[in-house]
């Protein structure tokens, strides 16, 4: 299967800047997530995708074009309306995990499946990636963190392997 990894900045990104797969030889994400990491020949669509992913919930986000480059600006309310369904799902996984963790069960490692399905509705370490000057992180952990109402410009898109 394959995902992304976008570069988003505070800053406008050179088009010397911009990430690209020789970014990620010999790192982390190519031991833990990825097979491999290749161009994104379709840098223009991964840009759109990633706008209509986050404003599924609606009316919380705006792309902008300026003299200094393109971009997104993600507002406030773009984090419960984004994170509001994996938190169901989230939730869901916790009850699941609950309801079959016992003792036996933890000495017999039999919790790996309920584990690796909370740690992904918390992390969702198989989708998209985000590049910024606080390093790789998941779609997921970036809109927890996201400063509401700036200006985040489009770097560099490459395509992964998992």
């Amino acid at each position: 299967m394959h995902s992304k990894i976008i570069q988003l900045e505070t800053h406008p990104v050179d088009i010397s800047l911009r990430i690209g797969p020789e970014d990620f030889t010999d790192h982390w994400f190519l031991d833990n997530v990825a097979d491999y990491v290749t161009e994104d020949d379709n840098r223009g669509d991964t840009l759109e995708t990633l706008a209509c992913v986050l404003n599924a919930g609606g009316g919380s986000l705006e792309t902008f074009s300026d003299e200094r480059g393109e971009g997104i600006i993600l507002h406030k309310e773009l984090q419960r309306t984004y994170l509001g369904q994996r938190y169901k799902d989230f939730d869901t996984a916790l009850r699941t995990l609950m309801a079959r963790a016992s003792l036996d069960a933890y000495c017999e490692d039999k919790l790996g499946l309920e584990m690796y399905q909370l740690d992904e509705t918390y992390h969702t370490k198989f989708r998209y990636y985000i590049r910024s000057d606080d390093g790789l992180v998941t779609l997921t952990d970036f809109v927890r963190t996201s400063q509401p109402d700036v200006k985040y410009y489009f770097g560099g898109t490459v395509d992964y392997h998992f």
